[in-house]
């Protein structure tokens, strides 16, 4: 069987993100000095909804993979979206917040397919990607003197756990997620809300995050009959998921108390 794949460079982007990131924080400290302090206080607890773009995903197809290069083949999906619920609690620090947040991802990519060989003949059969993700990350965010009137900055990070599963289509075949495990990892945040009112505002919030997890799936065969002739793929299969890409959300903030 011969599978077409996308060889990437992840330490590139991740290399990316990480230039972005200090830019970024070095930009906010620097304009910090010249601010004055907030018109707008956010109270102290806060509960948040947002509907929630995300960039892109990648998956280690051969994750057990003795071989070196196979075991660093990925192949790249599309971007999905997700629905986010987060609740805010400040600390004892007039600036200082920890949040915890979770989601539920959803992301598809029905334009894939995959090489089958057999004795005497290749056929491209087409396939779909489909991953479910649930996010659970804890963070730290700090409150940034106001940019603009009514309006709370927020920059932060912190540390979160993902697991979740995967679905293969292979023609009339869709795989089943046998076991899953979760992983650790961590994340940046920048976050900006608008008061709408006293207690409600709209928010916009950016995440960086190199999420994974590892997946094993079973399709129930492992050869398919077209035109006569027999091809067989893995019916068992290891696999890491990377949630690599950029979140950026949209949603409403509620100020409890």
């Amino acid at each position: 069987m011969i599978t077409i794949l996308i060889i990437t460079k992840p330490y590139l982007k991740n290399f990316s993100k990480i230039i972005f990131i200090i830019i970024f924080l070095i930009f906010s400290n620097s304009q910090s000095q010249f601010l004055s302090s907030s018109n707008s206080s956010p109270k102290d607890f806060t509960v948040s909804v947002s509907g929630n773009y995300i960039s892109s995903a990648s998956i280690q197809l051969y994750a057990d993979s003795e071989n070196y290069l196979e075991g660093n083949l990925l192949t790249e999906l599309e971007g999905g979206y997700s629905l986010g619920l987060s609740i805010r609690k400040r600390l004892i620090n007039e600036n200082l917040f920890v949040s915890l947040s979770s989601e539920y991802i959803s992301i598809k990519d029905d334009n894939l397919y995959q090489i089958l060989q057999s004795d005497s003949s290749l056929f491209k059969l087409d396939a779909k990607e489909e991953l479910t993700v649930f996010p659970l990350e804890l963070s730290i965010c700090y409150l940034l003197p106001n940019f603009f009137k009514n309006t709370n900055i927020y920059i932060g990070g912190g540390i979160g756990t993902y697991f979740g599963n995967r679905k293969r289509q292979l023609g009339p075949y869709v795989s089943e997620t046998r076991s899953k495990s979760i992983n650790f990892t961590i994340n940046v945040l920048f976050c900006a809300e608008y008061y709408l009112s006293e207690n409600i505002a709209a928010n916009f919030e950016m995440k960086f995050r190199d999420a994974q997890y590892r997946v094993t799936s079973r399709y129930n065969e492992n050869s398919i009959t077209i035109g006569g002739v027999d091809y067989v793929f893995p019916q068992e299969f290891n696999s890491r998921i990377f949630i690599d890409g950029l979140k950026i959300g949209l949603g409403f903030s509620y100020f409890v108390f």
